[in-house]
């Protein structure tokens, strides 16, 4: 047993004695017309995140609650980050208004075992294909320069060619047996 030494009542909250890991855990699939499998697109803080679902009649965007299951010491095997794999629980017996969001519930966060025997299953592949059109990929931070390098080290024959760029000075500048002196610079 670890010695607490930081003492405090937080600090033995995530101790390893309370670590009872599943090694292979049974996988919950979606059983009522209520649940079904959403994307986190958002982490919002307070316990919820936007989730993308695929509905009908289309991709609808929810506040998915996060519930007390999958907090505290509940967290370490259910972490939830941006793209993950969840199942929730629709409120329908909710009133919305027009202009907000519909809630949900979290039920289940898969890890990425659980998504690929998902995706073998065929249970979730319209959700990954409608969510992924809609990502950013093309995004490149890259400027000029730095493709052009790019595009040499690439096309270079892997000799030991030495790659010379722009410079103020000129060899005649500089004279071989001249001392160098630190305040030049």
């Amino acid at each position: 047993m670890v010695k607490n030494q930081f003492g405090g009542s937080k600090s033995k909250k995530m101790g390893r004695k309370f670590l009872n890991a599943p090694i292979d855990r049974k996988l919950r699939l979606a059983e009522d017309e209520d649940e079904k499998y959403g994307v986190v697109t958002k982490l919002l803080g307070q316990g919820m995140v936007y989730t993308d679902v695929v509905d009908k009649s289309g991709t609808i965007e929810m506040i998915c609650i996060i519930r007390k299951k999958f907090k505290g010491r509940g967290k370490r095997d259910n972490t939830i980050r941006m793209g993950s794999l969840i199942l929730i629980g629709a409120r329908s017996w909710e009133v919305t208004k027009d202009s907000s969001k519909p809630k949900c519930d979290l039920l289940e966060v898969y890890n990425d075992g659980e998504v690929n025997k998902l995706k073998k299953g065929g249970y979730v592949d319209s959700i990954l294909s409608k969510i992924t059109e809609n990502t950013d990929d093309d995004i490149l931070f890259e400027d000029a320069q730095t493709a052009k390098f790019k595009n040499i080290i690439e096309n270079n024959d892997n000799t030991n060619h030495a790659i010379i760029g722009q410079s103020d000075l000129s060899l005649d500048d500089i004279e071989e047996n001249e001392p160098f002196d630190v305040d030049d610079i």
